[in-house]
């Protein structure tokens, strides 16, 4: 713990020098910062306000599927599914909201389950299980979900708006290529991009659509759309 407490100063300590600059930009740029360990599983009444006072504007989450769905869900495109477990990310986007930030969440890694028991960076075996887990997660960051619970004053979750499919989907490290990879040619390492992740990132974007449209709203609005991007290689 103190180990996490000194690593997210010296963020914190970085930030700060950037912030009143980055304050300044145009109005469409965000002030952003990625730090799951303090955001996901930290405690949220220190991280937080600290964010804040950097005057955070949007925070980067991996939204880990295996973390999530650990085993089958029976009804996968339904976000009240028991095989899925969503507290750590309600939190976030919770606190998130509450001090005035929007949030991006990465879908990320697969379970063992979804790819015949391989590690989580392997594909899974079927795309579908994919979408059908970005749709349930597009639903319930849509801004019009209220969880199942037995708090009577229980509210809607927090909107999402931001979405990202995947990180470095041509790094094996992330997601193992089925097609292409890294291979070595006269002493220069080259990535291809691979099939899997133009797979994982088309899954994802429709999946965002469909859960947008069974709404009633256009998911290509500006307010609405996910952000989706590809980490193209360069040959």
């Amino acid at each position: 713990m103190r180990r996490q407490l000194g690593v997210f100063a010296a963020i914190v300590l970085v930030a700060a020098g950037l912030a009143v600059p980055a304050a300044q930009a145009q109005r469409h740029l965000l002030v952003g910062i990625q730090d799951d360990a303090m955001t996901l599983r930290g405690d949220p009444t220190f991280t937080f306000p600290i964010l804040k006072q950097l005057r955070t504007q949007i925070v980067r989450i991996n939204l880990n599927w295996p973390d999530v769905a650990d085993k089958r869900p029976a009804h996968p495109q339904d976000p009240a599914d028991p095989a899925y477990d969503w507290r750590l990310y309600d939190r976030a986007i919770k606190y998130a909201s509450q001090y005035g930030m929007q949030v991006l969440l990465t879908i990320l890694f697969v379970p063992s389950w979804a790819n015949g028991g391989a590690p989580r960076n392997v594909p899974p075996t079927n795309y579908n299980d994919l979408r059908n887990f970005a749709y349930a997660a597009a639903e319930r960051y849509s801004g019009h979900y209220i969880p199942n619970t037995d708090a009577p004053d229980e509210l809607y979750l927090p909107a999402v708006k931001y979405w990202l499919a995947w990180n470095e989907p041509n790094n094996p490290n992330w997601l193992k290529q089925t097609s292409g990879g890294a291979s070595s040619a006269r002493g220069r390492m080259r990535a291809s991009a691979p099939r899997s992740g133009r797979a994982c990132i088309s899954r994802t974007s429709r999946a965002r659509r469909s859960a947008a449209e069974r709404r009633g709203r256009a998911a290509t609005t500006p307010r609405a759309r996910a952000v989706l991007r590809c980490h193209r290689s360069r040959s």
